[in-house]
């Protein structure tokens, strides 16, 4: 082995926690009878079928997952329990190495579970450390079946708050997988949060569940623009000139230049006719539709019921 292939070897191995595939060296020019060369000569080691580890490399958290999908072939992708834990989705939890290969790959691999699929698109994969994984959407539809509906639901809108994804994204990806997918709690919530807008926190989404079917209606996340500057509303009634603010007091007290930007950002809306009304974490649910109602008109008045 020449020190060309030598430093091949070691940049394949540095971005790949220690590990390479017998295949990957031939590609490389790399032949069966130097990595066996290698291996005598205490280089590198049998990690498990098809791939070699190199001596003395630390044990990684991921490093069982890389082996697994260099061992599987280069169109192998890290998906369902084991992509969930990647990225990190709340609640759920990888006993068995999970991927998914094309389906006229038939791979059997010893402690991993493999899927063979038709439907994994180009946008169906990223990549996580130097791992090819299911995208965070289809992770999430793949994972669907198996959560319960109230993990389900958390995972989904941890995610739309962490901008992995919008409902209406991951309801058109569902729309474009087949039918039979056992996906049924996940449409039903989609549908829920279509209409809901996508929250930054926890406490924005808590804030709108509670104000919807107390207040007139509203626009979540909505941009609006006065004397040419554009001014993003957590919470907009438009019809009343009101802008619900949420965890304003944390914005305001964040830094000075926060605080002054904040400042500018009120006046301009009043000075426009706004009215602006915060809501605070600390305040429970009834507080909170409260305040609201000294802005705006309850759901019933807006829809032009009386009220007794």
């Amino acid at each position: 082995m020449n020190k060309t292939q030598i430093q091949t070897l070691a940049a394949l191995t540095t971005e790949q926690f220690g590990l390479v595939s017998i295949e990957q060296a031939r590609e490389h020019g790399i032949s069966d009878a130097q990595l066996r060369a290698a291996v005598d000569r205490g280089w590198f080691e049998r990690y498990r079928r098809g791939v070699l580890i190199s001596t003395g490399c630390p044990r990684v958290a991921l490093q069982a997952l890389m082996g697994a999908q260099l061992a599987a072939g280069p169109r192998a992708v890290v998906s369902y329990a084991s992509a969930g834990v990647i990225r990190g989705f709340a609640g759920v939890m990888a006993p068995t190495i999970e991927l998914s290969t094309p389906v006229d790959d038939r791979v059997r691999l010893s402690g991993v579970r493999c899927h063979r699929t038709a439907t994994l698109l180009k946008s169906d994969v990223g990549s996580v450390r130097g791992l090819r994984v299911t995208s965070a959407v289809r992770t999430l539809i793949d994972l669907a079946p198996r959560l319960h509906p109230q993990l389900l639901a958390e995972v989904l809108d941890e995610g739309t708050i962490a901008r992995l994804w919008t409902p209406a994204g991951v309801a058109a990806r569902v729309q474009q997988l087949s039918e039979g997918r056992a996906v049924a709690p996940l449409r039903e919530l989609l549908a829920l949060r279509l209409e809901e807008g996508n929250f930054r926190s926890r406490f924005e989404q808590r804030v709108c569940r509670v104000l919807r079917p107390a207040v007139a209606p509203f626009e979540v996340n909505y941009t609006i623009v006065l004397d040419g500057v554009p001014i993003e509303l957590d919470i907009a009634w438009l019809d009343c000139r009101v802008d619900g603010e949420v965890d304003g007091y944390a914005v305001r007290t964040g830094s000075r230049t926060k605080f002054r930007r904040q400042t500018r950002r009120e006046n301009l809306l009043m000075a426009h006719g706004w009215r602006i009304v915060h809501f605070t974490y600390e305040m429970d649910d009834e507080t909170i539709v409260n305040e609201a109602l000294r802005f705006v008109p309850g759901r019933l008045a807006a829809r032009g019921v009386g009220l007794n």
